[in-house]
């Protein structure tokens, strides 16, 4: 977004963890959570999560810096998300204390931040997929609005390849969730979004 506001950024923006795995889930099981699952068996769009609370533990400033990796990382690169080397290599990149990341990342109670995220984002805000935009006055909005694509550039200064962003026009948007009860200055979405191509977050 600030790459598309040229350098400035619009809005103050504080990363909220959604789970696609679960909106997704067809055991057909209504008591079925995805993070409920042992760690062998936990989707990988939830390590990415995971990983994001992690890097929060180190503050606001570490997540923003370690988010976009990760998405790069998934992207781009198209590594898996359950893979604990990789995002430890993408934690040190992101200049985070490599071993408390590990240490939080092990920690299971990551998933329960995350299904106190998803379930509060379902039942009082609406939300049902990512990205959603939810505003401090009570608006939220669905939009299926960003896709990113290799730049003939090269890479940047950090050795990632440069890319372009471009919104989709408003014929190819989808929709609005209902104007949320509360007030919160967030956006609510996820690096689940790290799965599927038309979305791109953030935690």
């Amino acid at each position: 977004m600030t790459e598309a506001m040229g350098g400035e950024a619009p809005l103050e923006v504080t990363w909220k963890p959604f789970s696609l795995a679960q909106v997704n889930q067809k055991t057909g099981d209504p008591d079925y959570r995805a993070w409920s699952e042992p760690d062998e068996s936990l989707d990988q769009s939830l390590w990415g999560l995971r990983a994001g609370q992690a890097a929060r533990r180190q503050g606001e400033d570490a997540l923003r810096a370690f988010l976009p990796l990760l998405l790069s990382a998934r992207h781009q690169d198209r590594v898996e998300l359950n893979d604990m080397a990789v995002l430890q290599r993408l934690a040190g990149e992101a200049g985070l204390d490599v071993d408390r990341f590990t240490a939080d990342l092990d920690d299971r109670s990551t998933l329960d931040e995350i299904a106190d995220s998803h379930t509060h984002a379902v039942e009082e805000l609406g939300v049902f997929g990512t990205p959603t935009f939810v505003f401090e006055g009570g608006g939220s909005a669905f939009l299926k609005l960003i896709l990113t694509f290799p730049h003939q550039g090269g890479r940047d200064q950090a050795g990632r390849p440069n890319s372009k962003t471009r919104f989709l026009p408003p014929q190819e948007r989808q929709g609005q969730v209902p104007r949320s009860k509360g007030r919160l200055a967030c956006v609510s979405t996820s690096a689940d979004c790290c799965t599927r191509r038309s979305c791109i977050a953030r935690s």
